[in-house]
């Protein structure tokens, strides 16, 4: 019994934790909302600039006024609304309803003069069973100031002046207050997790001293979360919204990790291994009930019964057997990667010049200028930012090296992403070989992408886009090459740079000693130079680099070696090549991005998913969970409509 205590202390800070959330959340005080103030734009969409008449600060609101109420209670709940019924009285149509998708949670009719109407929500008006909140249209009738006086320059579509807003729940304890205990107090232990894994991984300790850091960790998060929620519950609920999505995802690979660790690692005890199980069983078990995601409940369910059937102590002991030499044999992966790639290839050659029917109106733009860079040898634009086209022209010139070739027809240029997007699976293949060392899982991979309806669509339209996943695969295989090959022998004899990158960054074997050593800074320049191209090619390309780099540091911390001082030296010469790489093919394009910001970022941040026009007062992590959401199901649920 004492043996266990350590392990379930964790356990129980975390029902505490979870215990006392609930307690603050359901003696929060009343939600306040003050339209005008420098904060407002996080719970109200769709009104204009502040204005100020008679001390009172105030928004008018327009067409798509919402309110976003972030923090408040799915039950009943007592509103607030302070506002001018001046001019709705004025047009004989003083009603206002508050509504969401045609159905209208309340109507009443306003008086003139600043007046504060109090209205009854309905369970779920304002926040679901999860605690997300939902959007609140605020509807009345509409004018415009301007048509009265044919010279005003007041245009606005203009409904009703609001001051402030305030919400009161009434009734007993709402589902959602022990939802965002529950969201909360299952990302502390993901948290948690994920440092005293770090922890064990890069300094091995004994496990008696592991459990005591994972509980000192896991008080001082839980303090600094449980006073953020008394200071101010609603700021929080914005900051950290519901992500059922993204903690469902953490937790199938928290889960599958445990599930693919070493037996030792994973049978610690009987007692961890049971609470882990049934804990996510919970878990999964109470998405299910709540209506929640399905296929994130039904995950976690079955994890949490992979779980109870893994191991020596599982229930499924010997219902399975891994061997790791059940390979496939280098000749037949070769022969099967080729055979892959023709079939790639013909997918994408079939019909060409037919298929699809007709220029799209991107590729006739993309070239018009392609065919400029060919005729015209004075032309040689690096970004290109006119005539609806916003990109960098790196993209273009493949295009214009087919219309020098074989000049302009319907194919020209279809041929070009047709080959390279049936290249693409060879980078893919080596980068899933390099990181899961099985060729049977390389080659399904690399034909998954050949079959890839999406893939196959965008590699027969003249779009550089498809350059991209291109150059970025080739990018990060090479470094996975350079940085998770053998450590090999190394001598006292060697070079520094050969004795830096054979102690902390095993290279190509022991087959190359000073001249495997430079190969090595050759490739992570060469990879550098690739991550640059790749954001040469299309705006999606800007994240290539940040994920090698990440790629790069996360190698280098689990190296075999524990970076030493020498180590140190070998990180610091990795970074360096790699970053000499990118600025021999990324400098061009970032003096320009230097010189004309305003170009350079246009077509990004008109399509940025955190802006405040796409977000309409949504939580910003709201919605990345929410393109999480449909990025997980988009292969095999819902796609793009």
């Amino acid at each position: 019994m004492f043996r266990l205590f350590p392990r379930l202390l964790p356990v129980f800070l975390l029902l505490l934790l979870a215990l006392v959330l609930a307690v603050l959340f359901a003696s929060a005080r009343p939600f306040a909302l003050d339209l005008g103030a420098r904060d407002d734009g996080r719970s109200s969409y769709g009104f204009y600039d502040t204005e100020r008449n008679d001390n009172i600060t105030f928004r008018w609101s327009g067409p798509a006024a919402r309110f976003v109420l972030h923090g408040s209670s799915s039950g009943a709940q007592i509103m607030e609304l302070r506002l001018s019924g001046e001019r709705l009285v004025a047009l004989n149509e003083p009603r206002i309803s508050l509504e969401r998708e045609d159905q209208t949670f309340v109507a009443f009719d306003v008086r003139p003069g600043w007046r504060t109407y109090s209205v009854l929500l309905p369970p779920g008006a304002s926040s679901d069973h999860f605690g997300v909140a939902e959007r609140i249209h605020l509807s009345t009738a509409l004018t415009r100031p301007g048509d009265d006086a044919p010279e005003g320059a007041d245009l606005r579509r203009l409904g009703v002046p609001v001051d402030a807003l305030s919400t009161r729940a009434v009734g007993g304890l709402a589902w959602s207050t022990l939802a965002r205990a529950v969201t909360l107090t299952w990302l502390v232990a993901l948290m948690v997790g994920a440092l005293a894994y770090l922890d064990w991984r890069l300094r091995p300790v004994a496990r008696s001293t592991l459990w005591r850091r994972i509980c000192v960790v896991l008080t001082i998060l839980g303090a600094g979360l449980a006073f953020a929620v008394w200071h101010d519950p609603y700021v929080l609920a914005w900051a950290l919204p519901p992500l059922w999505w993204s903690i469902g995802l953490a937790s199938a690979l928290a889960v599958g990790a445990v599930c693919c660790a070493p037996t030792s690692v994973v049978n610690t005890g009987a007692a961890v291994g049971v609470v882990g199980a049934f804990g996510v069983l919970a878990l999964g078990a109470a998405v299910l009930w709540l209506r929640g995601p399905l296929w994130v409940g039904l995950t976690l369910v079955l994890l949490a019964l992979w779980v109870g059937l893994r191991g020596e102590k599982g229930l499924g002991v010997r219902l399975w057997h891994e061997d790791a030499h059940q390979d496939l044999s280098r000749r037949v992966a070769w022969v099967g990667l080729a055979l892959v790639f023709v079939l790639a290839l013909g997918l994408r050659l079939y019909r060409i010049d037919e298929l699809p029917f007709g220029l799209w109106r991107d590729e006739a733009r993309h070239g018009l200028f392609a065919l400029r860079i060919a005729e015209n040898p004075g032309y040689r634009p690096i970004y290109i930012a006119s005539e609806r086209v916003n990109m960098p022209a790196l993209g273009l010139y493949p295009f214009a090296l087919a219309l020098h070739l074989w000049g302009p027809h319907f194919w020209t240029m279809r041929l070009v992403t047709a080959v390279a997007g049936a290249l693409t699976v060879l980078p893919l293949y080596g980068l899933s070989y390099a990181l899961c060392r099985r060729r049977s899982i390389a080659l399904g991979a690399a034909l998954l992408l050949a079959l890839s309806s999406w893939h196959i669509t965008i590699s027969r339209f003249s779009f550089p886009t498809v350059f991209d996943p291109l150059l970025g695969l080739t990018g990060l295989w090479l470094i996975l090459v350079v940085l998770s090959s053998q450590q090999s022998a190394v001598s006292s004899q060697q070079s520094a740079v050969s004795f830096w990158f054979a102690s902390a960054l095993p290279v190509l074997g022991s087959r190359f000693s000073v001249l495997g050593a430079w190969f090595s800074v050759l490739l992570l320049i060469g990879a550098g130079a690739l991550l640059g191209l790749a954001v040469q090619t299309y705006h999606t390309g800007r994240v290539v680099p940040v994920i090698g780099l990440l790629l790069a540091g996360v190698l280098l911390c689990f190296a075999r070696g524990r970076l030493g001082w020498p180590g140190w030296r070998a990180l610091m010469l990795t970074f360096v090549s790699l970053g000499l790489g990118l600025l021999l093919t990324l400098t061009p394009l970032l003096l320009y991005a230097l010189s004309q910001p305003a170009a350079f970022n246009d077509r990004v941040s008109d399509v940025f998913l955190l802006s405040e026009e796409a977000r309409k007062a949504a939580a910003p992590l709201s919605v990345l969970d929410d393109a999480l959401r449909r990025h997980l199901l988009m292969f095999n649920y819902q796609g793009d409509g």
